[in-house]
């Protein structure tokens, strides 16, 4: 598979403080923002957590300014277990219109929070005309000679970085 039909997944956009510690918070904007330079030219999808949006005006301008470089997708209304949603379906449509409309984009893809699919799920994407993915790879399997065509990266370490320089 060449690196240019590669999908760089950037997981958990917009997810809250209050989720992870200080020191592993998701949003070191600056990083983020060299990520994104390395990314140019690649297919750099972001799994958005759409209820969130609203409260980093800062991290939305940046994506509003730079919105043909990203693949803006759907990680869900709020960082839930989809699988166990009695209507997972009214969740992934809440979201998907709110991205839709703050970015002007179309979504095409739901990347399930903590990676749990079931039928239910496959169900309501399949309504909404979205691909639910289901393969993937870390960046440090796809260097031991995994392959995938998503590539999947969560906070980007210092060692994400260091991988991601490796695979480009």
């Amino acid at each position: 598979m060449r690196k240019r039909e590669l999908i760089f997944r950037d997981d958990d956009i917009y997810l809250t403080k209050s989720i992870c510690s200080p020191d592993r918070y998701y949003y070191n904007f600056e990083k983020f923002k060299k990520v994104h330079h390395l990314l140019k030219g690649y297919r750099h999808s972001l799994a958005i957590i759409a209820s969130e949006i609203d409260n980093y005006p800062l991290l939305t301008e940046f994506l509003l300014q730079n919105k043909n470089d990203f693949d803006f997708q759907i990680h869900g209304w709020n960082h839930d277990d989809y699988t166990e949603l009695d209507n997972p379906y009214s969740e992934i449509k809440k979201a998907k219109d709110k991205i839709e409309k703050t970015f002007g984009v179309e979504c095409t893809i739901f990347y399930a929070p903590y990676n749990h699919r079931n039928d239910k799920l496959r169900k309501a994407c399949q309504k909404l005309k979205l691909e639910l993915n289901e393969k993937f790879v870390s960046p440090e399997q796809f260097l031991e000679g995994k392959m995938a065509k998503t590539l999947y990266f969560h906070y980007w370490s210092d060692s994400q970085v260091d991988n991601l320089k490796k695979i480009l």
